[in-house]
């Protein structure tokens, strides 16, 4: 431990006297380490770990319902219904919708987004309340219109509710709709969908009401196994593999196609991990995110060779002083790992550099998704243990590729020829030239195939914008409108559908 100690002392006063190559180095290598942690960050809280505050999250699958054609599609509630109360191998079952809602009347409306969910929605995912409490009794059961009660999200009641703890039992009106607050969500929790935030919870039961005032059409297609809008969430009992669960809900599937051929033949269930499933911000990030994740190894790997070409010319520098130290005596094991710990102490400093620039760069994910009205974007990709841990092993990673090169090199050195060629010009021999050269061959390779993937990539996004659509898409604006929010009936928004394209026809700006 003593001698590890005077290693990293010297190793330290090393990079003070060599204060433009650690510049470089370290530079390099938090560039390299920096994308890597960033796209890892981008991955774990949405891959991997895409529910915060959500309890025993490895259990949680993703349910989904599949066409005769093999395609997967959202389940009905009454498939839902039948899926809960028959499975015995699943510690729940939970469907969700999401869709944007009004909250408030007046000048005071806002416009949020909301998940319709099942009874059982927040204990199937284990979430505790911050306030008041979730669905309870009967609240929890299928009877529709019967339970006008909402939970609301953190954000929602700060700002909003100024975080008022007597919120909890307040009427608000949603969609011109009375509504009682029951509970207000934890600050981590933001709904069923990886990276994205809700800001209200309601009954699914409710899904009448909050479409088009209570209409009887749509308060029974709540009741339709054909009508099937429902993302879907279970949750594995102990003990229970993904494999188990899937064969009992296919059986059920099974049954269900037997008792309701009219609406059912061909339909199957299946159980998915959740990064897996085909619904949510994980299916459209998951390809960008592996390219990118290739994309980063590659810049990584670029740094790597960049700084042990530093090294090795640092090293050919060194080499009067490595053959000295070997002539006087010191191991070859104990000058290699001098020039590990020196490299160690480079891409720590690296880490450290790297980890401020992720910090940076993780909300640019962003860039990413498609610019339609969703809900709010929360990547809580923060800096959490598992991307520190990450981080500190590419560190390791990079001290092993970049610095056991040079470190071989001085260990397998030979004194005499190198008192030789030290005492003539300073300069190491052929070995290190040729390592040299073959490390910047390495680097042009690298560098080549990222050029290639980059400007394949530009030319098919310049043939994607010369696709034909079939229209002429100059001076067209879209316009998304949710005549639900505002308590229109669907009598009354057919109506006003027609009022609008009737005056906009007539508009003389419609006029060619």
């Amino acid at each position: 431990m003593a001698t590890l100690f005077n290693d990293i002392q010297y190793g330290l006063r090393t990079m003070r006297k060599s204060k433009g190559f650690t510049a470089v180095a370290v530079l390099t290598m938090a560039v390299g380490i920096a994308a890597n942690t960033t796209v890892f960050s981008w991955i774990d809280a949405t891959l991997l770990h895409p529910f915060p505050g959500v309890g025993d999250p490895a259990r949680i699958v993703a349910l989904e319902t599949l066409a005769p054609s093999g395609e997967h599609i959202t389940t009905s509630y009454p498939d839902y219904r039948d899926l809960r109360d028959g499975t015995k191998l699943l510690d729940g079952i939970a469907v969700m919708q999401p869709r944007p809602l009004n909250i408030g009347e007046g000048v005071r409306a806002q416009r949020v987004w909301a998940e319709l969910v099942s009874g059982e929605f927040f204990d199937v995912l284990r979430v505790k309340p911050a306030l008041g409490r979730f669905f309870a009794g009967s609240e929890r059961d299928d009877a529709p219109g019967g339970h006008p009660v909402i939970v609301i999200g953190y954000a929602l009641w700060k700002t909003r509710f100024h975080a008022d703890p007597a919120v909890v039992g307040a009427t608000v009106h949603v969609n011109r709709y009375p509504f009682t607050i029951i509970g207000v969500a934890p600050e981590q929790f933001g709904g069923s969908m990886a990276s994205l935030a809700f800001d209200l919870w309601a009954p699914a039961t409710m899904f009448g009401e909050l479409t088009a005032a209570g209409d009887s059409y749509f308060r029974d297609r709540l009741g339709d196994r054909r009508t099937r809008m429902f993302m879907s969430l279970a949750r594995l009992k102990p003990g229970v593999t993904l494999e188990q669960g899937r064969a009992e809900m296919q059986s059920l599937a099974q049954r269900l196609a037997e008792s309701y051929a009219d609406t059912n033949r061909g339909i199957g269930v299946t159980l998915l991990p959740v990064w897996q499933s085909s619904f949510g911000a994980q299916k459209t990030l998951l390809a960008p995110l592996g390219i990118l994740m290739g994309v980063c190894a590659l810049v990584l790997l670029i740094a790597c060779a960049n700084v042990t070409n530093l090294l090795l010319a640092r090293a050919t520098a060194r080499t009067k002083e490595f053959s000295v130290r070997l002539a006087l005596g010191a191991q070859r094991s104990r000058l290699a790992r001098q020039l590990l710990v020196e490299t160690l102490l480079l891409a720590l400093a690296g880490s450290v550099l790297g980890l401020a620039l992720a910090d940076q760069m993780r909300a640019s994910l962003v860039w990413l998704l498609p610019a339609t009205s969703v809900p709010t974007i929360r990547l809580d990709a923060g800096l959490d243990w598992r991307v520190l841990l990450f981080t500190e092993v590419l560190a390791l990673a990079v001290t092993l590729v970049a610095g056991l090169v040079p470190a071989l090199q001085a260990a397998r050195m030979n004194v005499g020829e190198a008192l030789k060629e030290g005492g003539r010009s300073g300069a190491g021999g052929a070995r290190s030239h040729r390592l040299r050269s073959a490390l910047v061959v390495a680097e042009v390779a690298l560098a080549a195939v990222v050029l290639v993937g980059a400007g394949l990539f530009l030319k098919s996004f310049a043939l994607a914008k010369t696709i034909n659509p079939g229209f002429d898409p100059r001076n067209v604006a879209i316009a998304e409108l949710q005549l639900s929010t505002a308590g229109y009936s669907a009598t009354q928004s057919d109506a006003f559908c027609r009022r609008l394209r009737q005056q906009l026809e007539a508009s003389p700006a419609s006029r060619p």
